[in-house]
């Protein structure tokens, strides 16, 4: 919400308008973004869903990237797993693959400091030689 939004807010735009003049003048979209969709869930009953069309019902049901936007991870990374599907955190696999390049370089260089392009060298060092004898 913008600095004029909250300007008009506190003169009384609330206190003259109807709830229709309120989600016409900030939009639905806006107004919905900013409630959180747990909140939204536990005021919706009956009388509420009567309210709103069938087909717009179907079309929110229907839509995949609103429900998967709404789970918690945990949830998801449960049922794949459950469905017997593997989830691979790539981010901690990166990890795991850094650590292990870093402890390759200190077993070939011991001491002293080792940057980006001294790992690059020694590793390329290191395989050059043993895919010559290797091979």
């Amino acid at each position: 919400m913008t600095d004029k939004e909250r300007e008009l807010l506190g003169k009384g735009l609330l206190e003259d308008s109807t709830i229709k003049d309120v989600i016409d003048y900030f939009g639905a979209d806006e107004i919905l973004d900013k409630i959180n969709d747990s909140d939204i869930a536990e005021h919706v009953d009956v009388c509420v869903l009567n309210q709103i069309d069938d087909d717009v019902l179907i079309d929110a049901i229907n839509n995949t990237d609103k429900i998967l936007d709404s789970l918690p991870m945990e949830h998801i990374e449960s049922y794949l797993n459950d469905c017997g599907y593997s989830v691979i955190d790539t981010l901690k696999l990166e990890e795991d693959v850094l650590k292990k390049i870093k402890e390759i370089c200190r077993e070939l260089q011991p001491n002293g400091y080792i940057d980006k392009e001294d790992a690059k060298k020694l590793l390329c060092e290191y395989l050059d030689f043993w895919m010559d004898r290797g091979f």
